[in-house]
C-alpha cells in the first residue's frame, strides 16, 4: 500500500482491493489461457499419435504384401524392422 493510499485511509484501501482484484483477473486470464493451449497441444499430439498409428499399420501391410509378391525377401523385410528399430532406439 502506498504512502498516499493510506493516507487516504477507507478509499485508499478501496483502491488496493480493486488492484488487487485486477491482478487476480489478470493471473486467471494467463492461466485459463495456458490451460486452453496445453488442452489444444495435447489434441495435437493425440491426432499425431493416431496418424502415427495408421500409416505404421499402413507400412506393415504394404510390406507384407511385397514379400507375398516376392518384391521383397523375408531377410528384406527384417532387415528393414532392425532399421527402425535402431532409429526408434535413437531418438528415445
Amino acid at each position: 500500500m502506498s504512502f498516499w493510499r493510506h493516507f487516504m485511509g477507507d478509499y485508499g484501501q478501496t483502491l488496493d482491493i480493486s488492484d488487487a482484484q485486477s491482478d487476480i483477473a489478470g493471473l486467471r486470464k494467463a492461466i485459463e489461457a495456458k490451460e486452453s493451449l496445453d488442452r489444444r497441444q495435447d489434441q495435437e499430439v493425440e491426432a499425431l499419435q493416431r496418424r502415427l498409428f495408421e500409416l505404421e499399420q499402413g507400412l506393415s501391410a504394404l510390406m507384407k504384401r511385397l514379400v507375398e509378391k516376392n518384391v521383397l525377401t523375408p531377410a528384406d523385410l527384417q532387415d528393414f524392422a532392425r532399421t527402425f528399430a535402431a532409429a526408434d532406439r535413437d531418438e528415445s
